[in-house]
């Protein structure tokens, strides 16, 4: 996901590996401190990595956390902040 600012606005935009634009977002955004408290209130750990990414034809916020024995991968809305799915290992 490439973050792409034009004229004062912020857009998020998905290629593929030939070049090719996949989707783009030009809506408004939560802040990362929304989804990275949802996910400590969650899972009761803070996040080592909170990132934007393509899962499931959506630009959504990832959020990683690796501890000594788990690992937790968290997806979000980016325009919402709601809670998508996660996988805990």
């Amino acid at each position: 996901v490439i973050k792409v600012k034009k004229k004062k606005k912020t857009m998020y935009v998905v290629f593929n590996e030939k070049m090719e634009k996949v989707k783009s977002y030009s809506g408004k955004t939560v802040s990362k401190n929304v989804v990275k408290n949802a996910f400590i209130d969650k899972y009761n750990v803070k996040p080592t990595k909170v990132e934007m990414a393509y899962e499931n034809n959506k630009i959504v916020y990832y959020l990683m956390y690796k501890g000594k024995d788990s690992l937790i991968y968290a997806f979000y809305e980016i325009d919402s902040g709601d809670f998508i799915k996660a996988y805990k290992l």
